[in-house]
């Protein structure tokens, strides 16, 4: 299980320093697919790297940090259901519509996610 966090990490960050190199493509991508699915999406992933997290904590090198970020990864999920698609829709384009530099310093932190569960995973 560890190894699956470790390629979910891997993913992660590749993403985000695609990003990075490229906010505006990536940006314009995140905003060309469509808001149910946007949504929902974005539920999922929360939701499966949450479960992800805690089940294969005890595989990780740092099981404590693996269970905490799991129990957010979670809540986050559980939070964006109760939330409701109007008001995450509203987040997201407020999000895409900041600079490129604010969005930069996002997938930078994204970055530093992928790397960490790479390295607690591996």
């Amino acid at each position: 299980m560890g190894l699956a966090v470790a390629a979910v990490g891997a993913v992660i960050g590749l993403l985000a320093l695609v990003g990075i190199v490229a906010p505006f493509r990536t940006l314009e991508w995140m905003h060309s697919i469509g808001m149910p699915a946007r949504y929902h999406l974005a539920i999922a992933l929360l939701l499966g790297l949450g479960i992800l997290l805690l089940v294969a904590a005890p595989d990780c090198r740092t099981p404590k940090i693996a269970r905490l970020l799991g129990g957010v990864a979670l809540a986050s999920g559980l939070s964006l259901g109760v939330m409701g698609a109007p008001r995450y829709d509203r987040l997201v384009d407020w999000w895409l519509d900041r600079a490129a530099l604010v969005a930069s310093l996002g997938f930078a932190a994204a970055a530093v996610l992928g790397c960490f569960l790479v390295y607690t995973g591996w």
